[in-house]
């Protein structure tokens, strides 16, 4: 039986770039990549960009395996199902379509339609083990959907709208899943008894969190800054599922005990420029022991 290696910090230190994808000389030097996402075994990859490409990544191989074109929809958020040649993609284009979409990249075909949302999807993701997954959107409102059905199977609706932030995930396991909106409240869910509403209910306006975030944005010394504008763009649970970490529109992680929602460190030392506060792009994910958050 070949031994284990520990992920430790050295040997995350001691990582180096394997590949670069750099841009093809035909393509457009302002395309950026708006999503990616690893299917849950590892050897695969999925990409999307602003033109409207999809890109099926080998990981083994370091290949571009195939290129998808969906210009008419654009992608906004591309997700692996459980099966590893199909994603589910949000749109991008502004057309009044929000629909998702099931996708097959083996027959490169659309398997299903998913309407709902109004607005713009802000977060999507499959459920770890049921055919299964959930999406917010702009529209106020938070959807699980089974996948083999096009409607929406469970509606969790914001308390006013407009809403300026949303977005929600599953924990590893699907048993729980947590919801931000502007309201400045993450409310955690029983993935079972969503029904009952909120288990719990954390405040980003919680005494510690400020007392950690106002130095850290007074120092930087922008015009409109300032923490009652603190808003979650992204939710992240750990791998064991007892840590929480947030993505906010400041360049500011705060990393939160997932039951009591208890502070437990705050990443600062992400710098936006001018042209980034209007519109931060900030992502953030666990190293596989859940040791380590990137």
């Amino acid at each position: 039986m070949v031994e284990g290696v520990e992920l430790s910090d050295a040997v995350l230190r001691s990582y180096s770039v394997a590949r670069n994808f750099a841009p093809q000389e035909d393509e457009d030097p302002n395309v950026h990549i708006t999503s990616l996402d690893f299917h849950r075994n590892g050897e695969r990859c999925v990409t999307s960009r602003s033109d409207g490409v999809m890109s099926m990544i080998n990981c083994l191989s370091g290949t571009v395996a195939k290129t998808i074109l969906t210009k008419r929809y654009g992608v906004g958020l591309v997700r692996f199902t459980h099966h590893p040649d199909c994603v589910i993609f949000s749109s991008a284009n502004s057309a009044n379509d929000n629909r998702i979409r099931y996708h097959s990249f083996f027959d490169n075909k659309f398997l299903r339609y998913y309407t709902g949302h109004t607005d713009r999807v802000t977060s999507l993701m499959m459920h770890p083990t049921a055919d299964q997954f959930l999406s917010a959107g702009m529209d106020g409102t938070i959807r699980l959907w089974d996948i083999r059905n096009s409607d929406t199977t469970a509606i969790i609706r914001t308390d006013h709208l407009p809403v300026s932030h949303v977005c929600a995930a599953y924990d590893q396991e699907g048993v729980v899943f947590g919801v931000y909106t502007d309201d400045h409240l993450i409310r955690m869910y029983d993935a079972r008894n969503y029904q009952e509403g909120p288990f719990a209910k954390f405040s980003l306006y919680d005494a510690s969190i400020m007392a950690a975030v106002e130095p850290f944005l007074a120092h930087m010394q922008a015009p409109n800054l300032n923490a009652k504008k603190l808003h979650a763009l992204d939710l992240k649970f750990s791998p064991d599922g007892n840590q929480l970490l947030v993505t906010t529109n400041r360049g500011v992680f705060i990393h939160l005990d997932a039951f009591e929602g208890k502070l437990l460190h705050t990443f600062k030392e992400h710098w936006l420029s001018q042209s980034q506060r209007s519109n931060p792009q900030l992502g953030c994910c666990y190293s596989a022991d859940a040791l380590s958050s990137r």
